[in-house]
């Protein structure tokens, strides 16, 4: 998948029941460069991020067929943090779903 069907298909959708499912996120401001997680601002705080973790890797099981972990150390402590914003997401997603 290309880093805008990633985006289109899974990332934008995630969030989307993210904002349903878990309680006291608001993304009614949010766009693609809004920071998920990490500075002033962001989303997510750390609570948020364990559950919106659970959620996208749960919900790319179900629309993939395909298992992947996220949060693994090297990933959190990279040069390009995976939730920088959902664009950075969805090409992190892109790389690990090749």
């Amino acid at each position: 998948m290309t880093v805008d069907e990633i985006h289109k298909q899974i990332v934008l959708p995630a969030i989307a029941k993210a904002e349903r499912e878990i309680p006291n996120l608001n993304f009614k401001s949010f766009n693609d460069t809004t920071p998920l997680y990490g500075p002033p601002g962001a989303v997510l705080d750390s609570l948020n991020l364990v559950s919106f973790v659970f959620l996208l890797e749960n919900f790319i099981e179900s629309q993939l067929k395909k298992k992947i972990e996220i949060t693994t150390a090297d990933v959190l402590n990279g040069d390009r943090p995976p939730f920088a914003n959902a664009f950075a997401l969805s090409e992190f997603l892109a790389e690990k779903l090749k």
